[in-house]
């Protein structure tokens, strides 16, 4: 799995200052720039002696990210994003830091972190440049690579969230969310729904033997354990399309909810998921729905904690 992006955001707007800054730390390293002269990225490497190879960062830097109207969009879902971590009561500053953000970058490391990484100091340094913050999946640090917010509830106390004018229009709603999520058997039939719309998209290659008694046995077999209900009108249109009517379009996305439907198996405790940049295995996808409808799988919904942990992953 590759290591995601280091996200760097700070209330104060200085690309000019932190190029500079770059270029200091990484003499060598090479600047793009759009046709404006504003740099889009920095690109250094650090050799490592025989055989090891060398680390490699791409800085990218995307005015029209922090400067455009969905900024303050942004910054507002940041918020609530985080109003959700375990602990945020106790860090309303960072809420507020949060809500002034007028400046972002990020670091691509490749290949991942090794021990005594001098990329990753370099974002802890150039965090600490912009008197900014570090976002990771799951987790805020501070300048010196101390937790700040964390998914998990865990945090340094000594972290610290760079000095700025606090906002008190920054609260978090304490109200409850009471969560209603879907019983077992509605999930089940939906993942019925989506393993026969992936099976759907697929009958449209040419040349496929029996395509059209295939989508009537799907169909059949939809109605005969009432999973049907859980499709919408338009995925019931398309599942119910002759074979060869269904725009390019629709043939291509078809497969891709197999993606969906592997979150859902998950959910039920029939499958551990994919790495982030590998593509799910269909044919699993069609042996889970077959087990289930066979009873030779019997499902069991993950705990509450565990799904909402993965969902603070994938959102981060």
């Amino acid at each position: 799995m590759a290591f995601p992006p280091i996200n760097i955001y700070s209330q104060n707007c200085d690309p000019e200052g932190t190029l500079a800054k770059l270029l200091e730390v990484v003499p060598e390293a090479e600047v793009v720039r759009d046709p404006d002269g504003g740099w889009t990225e920095v690109r250094g490497t650090w050799k490592r002696g025989w055989l090891k190879g060398k680390l490699a960062v791409k800085v990218g830097h995307r005015p029209e990210y922090y400067s455009s109207e969905g900024w303050e969009v942004q910054r507002s879902g940041m918020v609530g994003y985080l109003s959700k971590f375990p602990g945020v009561d106790k860090r309303r500053d960072l809420l507020s830091y949060i809500s002034g953000l007028s400046f972002s970058f990020n670091l691509t490391l490749d290949p991942e972190p090794v021990a005594n990484d001098p990329r990753i100091e370099l974002a802890f340094e150039m965090a600490r440049h912009v008197d900014g913050i570090l976002f990771l999946p799951g987790r805020m640090l501070d300048g010196e690579g101390r937790v700040i917010l964390d998914a998990t509830g865990e945090d340094d106390p000594d972290a610290v969230v760079p000095k700025h004018e606090v906002s008190e229009e920054v609260l978090i709603d304490q109200e409850e969310v009471v969560l209603d999520p879907p019983a077992d058997e509605r999930l089940v039939r939906r993942l019925h729904v989506i393993a026969a719309l992936v099976g759907r998209g697929f009958l449209e290659e040419p040349d496929l033997p029996n395509a059209e008694a295939t989508q009537k046995s799907i169909l059949e077999s939809l109605r005969a354990t009432e999973a049907l209900s859980e499709a919408e009108l338009e995925e019931t249109a398309l599942l119910e399309a002759p074979i060869g009517e269904l725009e390019d379009t629709e043939k291509w996305a078809l497969p891709w909810l197999s993606e969906g439907g592997m979150m859902i198996a998950w959910s039920l405790g029939l499958t551990e998921l994919s790495a982030y940049d590998q593509q799910v295995n269909v044919h699993e996808l069609y042996e889970i729905a077959k087990g289930l409808t066979d009873d030779s799988l019997k499902p069991e919904r993950r705990a509450t904690s565990d799904i909402e942990q993965l969902a603070f992953q994938m959102l981060a």
